[in-house]
């Protein structure tokens, strides 16, 4: 099984608050490797109320030519924002 790991930030000051790039891409890592999944990262810092995102369109992109079974993300808010974008991709 290969996951897409998902870390986005929309700003610097959300580095400081448990919730940093680096943090993120961590546990995405423990995650896949403790269940010896393949994986591929997807990481930015762009605001979580555009579905305009590179990292995040480059994820869509992944999984509509099945190159990603399923995906991890630290939680919602880190993926969309907004409830119709998230819902969307669900």
């Amino acid at each position: 099984m290969k996951i897409g790991i998902y870390c986005r930030v929309s700003t610097e000051r959300q580095e400081d608050k448990g919730t940093s790039l680096k943090d993120q891409e961590r546990k995405g890592i423990e995650f896949a490797k403790s269940r010896g999944y393949q994986y591929r990262q997807y990481i930015e810092q762009e605001s979580g109320a555009s579905d305009t995102r590179p990292e995040y369109l480059a994820l869509i992109d992944d999984i509509d030519k099945n190159k990603i079974d399923a995906v991890w993300i630290r939680d919602q808010k880190r993926f969309a924002r907004d409830q119709e974008i998230g819902g969307r991709f669900l």
